[in-house]
């Protein structure tokens, strides 16, 4: 049984492209924060004493949170697409300083249906995000509301503490900003890894400062299949609200095996055959011939017992 040496070449995590992330952070939260705006101006336009209740109702309402909905779509549109593309220039740039004539095989790979991917699901992901938001928004109005009928203030300070309050603010876009960030470039990872055939694990990377947290520190250099857990619950960052971690792969690469590290899932337990020299790594003409035979995904079955 031949596995596969887990290539070193670093490959795209978080750390790797902060610089980059945090502008898209900081350009996601200020759209955001102008979209709050508008949907608090929604929310509270034409209430009165007597119609406060529509406020509750309008917060619960999604045409309410359009604004927000269309700026996540179009933002992590764009960070999941620099996910998938930050994949294919380091996977064609590792795959090719193994072996040069890997390039007929990495040229079959369809990185364009990467990014349809990452439309798909930067589109279904900003609309589940705004249900949430309404969701959670509903309940904090009606508590508002309560509270200032209880008091019977005048209908401006509900309106201030609507507008001025965790609801709408700049800290709640913050927080989402860096949260769907690190969303969306490792789903862009996965998409375009996925489509890759060449990448079937990954490693957790945290950013390894003073601000890693008890969650994620654990996980760091954490390797398992792509979609398996990391830990309860937990298959790719983010692991928690403003979580900064992010995933690199674990390339299959041909040259070198390690039958300690790199025991292909599911066999774990059964004997390896061409050990000790029995059994030369195979080429990449076999590769290419595995693939033709199985398909890009499921190339490995040829080297199995």
């Amino acid at each position: 049984m031949i596995t596969f040496k887990a290539d070193a070449t670093p490959m795209p995590e978080r750390r790797q492209y902060a610089d980059e992330l945090e502008r898209a952070e900081d350009a996601l939260e200020a759209a955001l924060v102008a979209a709050l705006r508008t949907v608090a101006r929604r929310t509270l336009v034409g209430v009165s004493a007597e119609t406060a209740d529509m406020a509750r109702a309008r917060a619960a309402d999604l045409a309410t949170w359009q604004p927000v909905r269309d700026v996540l779509a179009a933002h992590l549109q764009r960070i999941a697409e620099a996910g998938a593309d930050a994949v294919r220039t380091d996977i064609e740039r590792t795959m090719l300083g193994v072996k040069r004539d890997m390039s007929a095989l990495l040229g079959g790979i369809a990185w364009d249906l990467a990014h349809a991917d990452a439309i798909a699901w930067a589109i279904a992901s900003a609309g589940a995000l705004v249900g949430e938001m309404a969701m959670n928004t509903a309940p904090r109005i009606q508590l508002l509301i309560a509270e200032w009928l209880t008091n019977g203030e005048p209908l401006y300070v509900l309106a201030e503490r609507i507008q001025d309050g965790y609801i709408y603010s700049a800290e709640r876009a913050r927080a989402i900003a860096v949260t769907e960030v690190t969303r969306a470039f490792a789903e862009g990872n996965m998409m375009a890894w996925s489509r890759s055939g060449v990448v079937d694990r990954h490693r957790w990377s945290t950013s390894v400062d003073e601000l890693v947290c008890p969650i994620c520190a654990p996980l760091h250099n954490k390797i398992v299949v792509v979609g398996a857990e990391f830990a309860l619950g937990i298959t790719s960052p983010p692991a928690h609200t403003r979580c900064r971690c992010g995933l690199s792969p674990v390339v299959a690469v041909a040259d070198e095996y390690d039958p300690a590290v790199d025991l292909p899932v599911g066999l774990e337990n059964q004997p390896y055959v061409g050990l000790a020299g029995k059994a030369p790594p195979p080429s990449v003409a076999d590769i290419e011939r595995a693939i033709a035979q199985h398909g890009r995904q499921n190339w490995r079955r040829a080297f199995r017992p």
